[in-house]
């Protein structure tokens, strides 16, 4: 606490930062229980088809405002931030009426083409532009290190939702629009009131300039924003579509799973970029590789551990119906692995601004996603999205991987860091052990067994870890 309290107010915001963003995803994976046994399995699927959708007409609608221009105009336009924020929200306020206006006009086929109604539409644009605004004040608040009303907010309002969609759900027979009433009456309520904010403070919601400027900065960004949503999203909406909402309830339980421990390694990814991209400015590269060995270690065997415990995990989370979800986390699980070593490539990327590539890698995923899922899906059932989601992520580490490759030929003087063979064996192991560890589902000794032989390894190799984990703590 002594330490805590000698701390400058940008250390402390971004350790509450950091807590306030585990809370909020910890308070959604605490419930999941709740609502998997208040939904049938049909309903949960339909429920996650309807956020899947959401997340990418988000990125059409609005054009991702608050996670690519904001940000950086903050910093640009620091003079005039208020002005730049209210003239920002303008923008997105606006968009969102003339796509309103637009819908209105297709609502029959759209409603149709997407197996939606009115009401559940109209939700939805409800969440896309409270979402949008509290993510306009929240980046506003993480620029100022006003931490307090940031977890003050994020944490009630994170609690008040599910409380307010288990009431629905017990009170009406539509329990997913019971829920996204839930979701999207909470979510106005709270952050409709931070639309004001924001206009008070700036008092300007058009400003020639800020449009301008938003608007020329993220539109080339589009199939980048777009393309992630349809990598992430995409499953569940073909699994419906192709088979049924039960089918997509279960894999959507199964992908929410998998993808916990992606909380933990973004956290690691966001605390080792600055240290790696001092090394890349000072052309220091002596403990990139072996750091990067390590974590990319240590990564596997955790999420081994946890594939290990999917058949209890899956149980705890979810009734009997959703047995099957088991057999899909552990292509997903490892999905997460690749997640992680792409990000180590990319800091590459990002420190000598070759983000258009970014974007193109993050397109051909998206489209051979889709392709793989319509044939095997089809073939195999809904089983087939989970390797073909492993699948493109391991295509996408190999892309940037290459791209990495080229930079440090092209800027670098050709220098390697890493070893490609020490990676690939790496990474093929844990791949080919991942999903040899579903054999062992039935057998909870064998699992055991496995489980005390990471460990050991760990053990084996605690100096190892020790050095890597002194020399992680030096990169500040």
């Amino acid at each position: 606490m002594e330490k805590y309290k000698n701390l400058p107010v940008q250390a402390k915001a971004a350790i509450w930062f950091v807590i306030c963003s585990v809370l909020q995803k910890g308070i959604s994976v605490i419930t999941t229980p709740i609502f998997t046994r208040l939904m049938t399995t049909e309903e949960y699927g339909r429920f996650n088809v309807f956020l899947s959708w959401e997340t990418i007409f988000a990125a059409i609608m609005i054009l991702s405002l608050p996670w690519g221009v904001y940000p950086q105009g903050l910093v640009k336009f620091e003079e005039e931030r208020d002005t730049f924020s209210s003239s920002s929200f303008g923008l997105m306020t606006t968009l969102m009426l003339i796509w309103s206006v637009v819908y209105f006009i297709f609502r029959g086929p759209i409603n149709r083409i997407l197996h939606t109604t009115t009401p559940m539409m109209l939700c939805m644009f409800v969440i896309i532009w409270s979402s949008s605004t509290y993510n306009f004040w929240a980046m506003y608040q993480r620029v100022n290190y006003e931490y307090r009303k940031l977890v003050i907010l994020t944490v009630s309002t994170s609690l008040l939702i599910p409380i307010v969609s288990i009431i629905l759900i017990k009170s009406f027979d539509d329990h997913v629009m019971a829920r996204v009433i839930g979701i999207s009456a909470c979510q106005l309520l709270i952050y409709g009131s931070l639309g004001l904010i924001i206009f008070r403070g700036g008092k300007q919601l058009y400003s020639k300039n800020v449009w301008q400027y938003d608007i020329r900065f993220n539109i080339p960004l589009l199939p980048h924003y777009l393309s992630q949503r349809v990598l992430t999203s995409s499953d569940r909406i073909m699994i419906e579509y192709l088979i049924n909402s039960s089918a997509a309830g279960i894999y959507s339980l199964s992908y929410s799973l998998g993808f916990i421990a992606q909380t933990v390694t973004s956290a690691i990814a966001d605390a080792i970029g600055p240290w790696q991209y001092r090394k890349i400015k000072e052309r220091d590269y002596s403990g990139l590789a072996k750091m990067a060995y390590v974590l990319l270690s240590g990564v596997a065997g955790a999420i081994l551990l946890f594939i290990c415990f999917a058949p209890e995990i899956v149980a705890i989370f979810a009734p009997a119906e959703y047995s099957e979800a088991s057999y899909l986390i552990p292509p997903i699980a490892i999905s997460v692995y690749y997640v992680f070593m792409y990000g180590i490539f990319a800091d590459f990327e990002f420190y000598f601004e070759k983000t258009r590539m970014i974007s193109v890698a993050t397109l051909c995923a998206a489209v051979v996603n889709i392709v793989l899922n319509y044939i095997f899906v089809r073939i195999y059932g809904y089983a087939a999205a989970s390797y073909t989601t492993l699948a493109c992520y391991i295509m996408y580490a190999v892309f940037h991987y290459n791209i990495m490759l080229g930079i440090c030929r092209n800027e670098l003087g050709n220098v390697k860091i890493y070893n490609t063979s020490i990676i690939v064996c790496l990474s093929a192991g844990f791949t080919v052990a991942g999903l040899l560890t579903m054999m062992a589902y039935p057998y909870f000794i064998v699992r055991l067994i496995v489980v005390l032989l990471i460990l050991l390894v760990a053990v084996f190799k605690r100096d190892l870890i020790r050095k890597a984990i002194v020399e992680f703590r030096k990169r500040d």
